[in-house]
């Protein structure tokens, strides 16, 4: 048995249970959005954590919430992180760039991974044909680049810098059907340091079994992807002219 003190955005107390138990932090609950700072130090004086949580501890989501914010794992916070970025097999003058990024889920006491994305992502894409360049890579990539595309002539008042393609999301199958979409998403451009209003945002949406791999045809592949567009809608995301591939709209503007 342990004790810790912890302080969380200054506010003290101690904790007498085992540090590997997340209840041990239920005192502790937050019901509020804002940037926690959280310090655990041992009764030797030690400390044993020392860091910040964008999101909160206790009472993320209710079962009417929707979008980016919605988050149903009590005591857990969100987290992607970036794996890799390097140039693409097919060629290297494309300027697409293949990324992969692993998703936490983090509490004060523990990080446990949950999922993963990879796809392809391209900087400067007004100056770039993105249809083209996707060709290159793979049928996959094509379909994906040629929405991009159209979303891109669709709107040409709006200045696109870059476009993700997401080729895959996973998430463990019991951290699904939890809203977790738009929130990794949000945070994987948040990550890339790139403009929300200026990224063009692409995936297709694929349902994954349980064990691993894509459904077959049949009736239990619809009822995975009927589930799995509706969680992406629950997310903020769209089909692109009621086609296969989904974007996320940019947030409207408003006038003062």
């Amino acid at each position: 048995m342990h004790r810790a003190e912890v302080a969380v955005n200054g506010v003290s107390g101690e904790v007498k249970e085992g540090l590997n138990d997340p209840a041990a932090c239920e005192d502790f609950s937050v019901l509020d959005r804002h940037p926690l700072t959280l310090v655990l130090a041992s009764d030797r004086g030690d400390t044993l954590l020392r860091g910040r949580s964008r999101g909160t501890l206790h009472g993320m989501s209710t079962d009417t919430e929707v979008g980016p914010d919605a988050f149903a794992r009590e005591g857990f916070d969100l987290q992607v992180r970036i794996t890799g970025i390097d140039r693409t097999e097919a060629d290297a003058d494309v300027f697409l760039r293949t990324f992969s990024a692993v998703v936490d889920a983090c509490s004060p006491l523990q990080m446990v991974e949950i999922g993963m994305v990879r796809g392809w992502i391209g900087w400067g894409a007004l100056d770039e044909d993105v249809q083209d360049a996707a060709d290159a890579i793979s049928s996959d990539a094509e379909a994906l680049g040629a929405t991009a595309a159209q979303i891109i002539g669709a709107h040409p008042e709006q200045w696109v810098d870059s476009v993700v393609l997401v080729d895959r999301m996973h998430l463990e199958p019991r951290w699904r059907h939890q809203r977790l979409s738009g929130r990794i998403l949000a945070d994987l451009i948040d990550l890339l340091r790139l403009g929300r209003d200026s990224t063009v945002l692409v995936l297709q949406p694929e349902p994954q079994k349980p064990s691993g791999g894509p459904y077959d045809d049949g009736a239990k592949r619809d009822a995975a992807l009927h589930s799995l567009r509706r969680s992406y809608a629950n997310s903020g995301l769209e089909a692109w002219r009621d086609g296969d591939v989904w974007w996320w709209p940019w947030e409207p503007t408003t006038t003062a």
